[in-house]
């Protein structure tokens, strides 16, 4: 189902369904966010501290490459909040420095264990630092057969409507029309109402679930100390993370990009969440990563 709605041809389709409160309905709990349009570039063509998806990380000389098991995580991305401060200024968080992302590929761990915690880190450079580029160490407990970095691509920003999970279910459709009929072709409305396509890189708005839309649920549950069942077996536990829930959000969410050269388990995605008190403090030493696929 798409990531990007247009808001008016979301309400020009649905009218012609008869359908048309539906759509005030859906979109006054949307979300603006932002996705990654990426095109593939030479590294050394993209410029020090600029958006990038792959490639080489520029970091301060004196940060640490981060490693997981005692071997370097690959390095994901990067972004430049000032330039995503022109089209986020909803939110608060830095309005400035450069935002990086690695992840432990070689284990790909899926964020359901607080033991998950070591294998991705988010790194924020002041935006004052002297950045340098810098390749990723080699390790002997790398995979001969495994990618350790990604293909490199210029990032461009576009903002856009998110909608909720929510809306892409019939039966909540139902719940909120009260009206069969309006979940029927659906799908197919949702589809008609989408801008862009491909890959669904994304920063802030509403995660694009591929399994459960429990992203922020979970990331009050791990970041707690908890693990996938604490909330089944424990009702103190899952009734705290029910009240921290709504206080975390989507900060970064990487599709499964073949031009990049990453898969996230079975044609699956990667969901970097923040709590929203942590980002409005540029604190991302809390950020938890969901992975899900098919």
């Amino acid at each position: 189902l798409p990531m990007r709605i247009n808001p008016e041809r979301l309400r020009e389709v649905l009218s012609s369904r008869g359908h048309a409160d539906l759509a005030e309905v859906m979109l006054k709990d949307s979300r603006p966010g932002l996705a990654l349009e990426t095109t593939p570039a030479e590294d050394e063509l993209i410029a020090i501290g600029a958006s990038k998806l792959g490639g080489s990380p520029d970091l301060p000389a004196q940060t640490e490459w981060p490693q997981s098991d005692g071997r370097p995580m690959e390095f994901l991305a990067q972004i430049d909040l000032s330039e995503v401060a022109e089209r986020a200024s909803h939110l608060a968080f830095p309005q400035a420095g450069l935002l990086s992302f690695f992840y432990d590929y070689k284990n790909s761990p899926w964020g359901s264990e607080p033991k998950d915690r070591s294998g991705f880190r988010v790194i924020l450079s002041a935006a004052s630092s002297d950045l340098e580029r810098r390749p990723r160490p080699a390790s002997p407990l790398d995979d001969p057969d495994m990618m350790t970095s990604f293909e490199p691509h210029a990032v461009a920003f576009e903002e856009i409507t998110s909608i909720p999970p929510s809306c892409f279910d019939a039966d909540e459709i139902v719940a909120l029309d009260g009206d069969e009929s309006a979940s029927e072709g659906f799908a197919e409305a949702l589809e008609e109402s989408e801008e862009g396509g491909g890959t669904r890189h994304q920063m802030f708005g509403f995660p694009h679930p591929v399994q459960e839309p429990c992203h922020e649920f979970e990331s009050a549950v791990m970041t707690r100390g908890g693990h996938a069942e604490a909330p089944r077996l424990d009702p103190a536990i899952r009734a705290q993370a029910e009240q921290e829930a709504p206080h975390w959000q989507l900060l970064l969410q990487l599709d499964t990009d073949e031009s990049a050269g990453w898969m996230w388990g079975d044609v699956g995605t990667l969901y970097f969440m923040v709590h929203k008190d942590a980002l409005a403090a540029g604190d991302f030493s809390n950020v938890w990563c969901i992975l899900q696929c098919c």
